[in-house]
């Protein structure tokens, strides 16, 4: 028998709320290994530790669902790396965008 974890086991090692877990489930981004056909419970395979770690990763760095979902479908390294590269563009753009900002308020509080 493979060691299953449960939705809160999962929780503790990743990091991820529970709430989380389940909302991802239930758009269909994180699915369960197996679901007890008794009592609902939703299990996850060892394997599926790093796939969460991959999507909170990703979450975290304001990468959009469906995009996430696009590549856990068709997992490719050059598509992460064009992923990352997009979003360090956004980053930056950003950056400059309150650099702006800032600057323009330290201006008028002199």
């Amino acid at each position: 028998m493979k060691l299953q974890l449960t939705v809160k086991e999962l929780s503790d090692i990743v990091g991820v709320p529970p709430r989380k877990i389940r909302y991802y489930d239930q758009i269909g981004l994180f699915k369960p290994s197996a679901i007890d056909p008794e009592n609902g419970y939703h299990y996850y395979a060892l394997e599926k530790i790093e796939e969460l770690r991959l999507i909170s990763y990703l979450r975290h760095i304001n990468i959009p669902i469906k995009e996430i979902r696009a590549h856990l479908d068709n997992r490719d390294i050059d598509n992460y790396g064009k992923i990352l590269e997009k979003q360090l563009v956004q980053t930056k753009e950003t950056i400059a965008s309150l650099t702006r900002l800032a600057s323009g308020l330290e201006k008028r509080m002199t």
